[in-house]
């Protein structure tokens, strides 16, 4: 099994929003380009799948948020 098929299997998803710059800095990341992260909303952990440091973090503060849409209906 692949890393991403188990992230997928703990629950994590793509996350498509917007990564400052200074996360890949705050981990050295040689590649920042590549970066490619997922998210596990009910832990709070966002996860870097873009090279083979396999970056991690609980910090949300530069990651961009989402707020739900409320609907009529809802």
């Amino acid at each position: 099994m692949d890393f991403v098929t188990y992230l997928r299997n703990q629950g994590y998803t793509p996350f498509r929003g917007q990564v400052r710059g200074r996360v890949y800095t705050f981990f050295n990341c040689p590649h920042p380009r590549k970066g490619r992260w997922y998210v596990n909303k009910k832990l709070g952990s966002f996860q870097c799948v873009g090279c083979a440091w396999q970056c991690e973090t609980d910090d949300s503060s530069d990651f961009q948020l989402f707020l739900p849409l409320k609907t009529e209906d809802s």
